[in-house]
């Protein structure tokens, strides 16, 4: 775990850049007051108003560890605290400028800068050049946040991946079943089409009112679906995009939402194409000797 200890206007600087989870970020004025990364939450149990006690070494050739005792007032999710992470890690305690101007002299500090290229990563060659040529050839630490990134979306996409799978699975599922319903429904009817034949209704219109049923069935479970979607909204994104995106509430994308529920129209109405066919198609011969004992009866 590494104590950021900053001047007032890189320790705004960075935390400019942090997403605040739950809580505030601490008052620079307070000695006793930090905010910490999700990850150093996540590990050691910890909530807005906890105690945190941390040891922070001493410089010299044996240092030795002082403890410290802070009250947690904020957790954050800033850029460099995304696992997987190299360098120094994701587990961050960002202490004030109150502290650092109490204990600096006493304590192991390693100044740092945060730097915001206007090109982005296109710049990094010539940044490093010259932060080499100021440390006179000495080896600076940097820990380029594009590489970073790149790391933690990855891992959001195998996420995301596994949720694309789940989703194809389930929707393989539902057109069996959908077409499995279809295909009895049609057979059932499979009578009243042959008599509909005698009466003169041609099996193209037969077939288009088989499908124009399953068009309406579509439209109804688009329509519920679409609702569903809203309703459990605010349960996603799930694990580390949900903490890069924590917003709540109810969310809904007119584009996805109008092409997913005309996606689920037009599936309903292809599955139901093979059995609306077969029960159009009946042989006239078989519709003649049906037929006539229903006209009798009703007669």
């Amino acid at each position: 775990m590494f104590l950021r200890t900053e001047l007032r206007r890189r320790w705004r600087s960075w935390l400019a850049l942090a997403l605040i989870l739950a809580g505030r970020l601490p008052d620079p004025r307070r000695v006793g007051e930090v905010d910490i990364s999700f990850t150093v939450a996540q590990a050691r149990h910890l909530r807005v108003g906890d105690v945190l006690r941390v040891n922070v070494l001493t410089p010299g050739a044996t240092p030795r560890p002082v403890p410290f005792t802070f009250r947690v007032v904020g957790i954050d999710a800033a850029p460099a605290e995304f696992p997987p992470q190299t360098g120094t890690g994701t587990d961050f305690v960002w202490a004030t400028p109150a502290f650092y101007a109490r204990h600096h002299s006493g304590l192991e500090i390693y100044p740092g800068g945060v730097l915001r290229l206007r090109h982005g990563a296109a710049e990094l060659p010539a940044v490093l050049r010259e932060i080499s040529r100021l440390t006179h050839g000495r080896p600076p630490l940097t820990y380029p946040l594009a590489t970073q990134s790149a790391n933690t979306e990855r891992s959001i996409h195998l996420q995301a991946v596994a949720l694309w799978l789940l989703a194809l699975l389930l929707g393989v599922i539902g057109m069996i079943i959908i077409a499995q319903l279809l295909a009895r429904q049609s057979f059932l009817e499979a009578d009243d089409f042959a008599v509909l034949r005698v009466l003169g209704i041609s099996p193209g219109q037969l077939l288009a009112t088989g499908l124009v049923r399953a068009a309406v069935i579509g439209a109804g479970g688009a329509v519920a679906a679409t609702a569903l979607a809203v309703a459990v909204s605010p349960l996603f994104p799930v694990g580390l995009a949900r903490i890069a995106d924590p917003s709540l509430g109810m969310r809904a994308d007119p584009v996805v939402s109008l092409a997913g529920a005309l996606a689920t129209v037009l599936v309903t109405v292809a599955c139901a194409v093979p059995a609306a066919w077969r029960a159009a198609a009946v042989p006239g011969e078989s519709a003649a000797r049906s037929a006539p004992a229903t006209i009798l009866r009703s007669g």
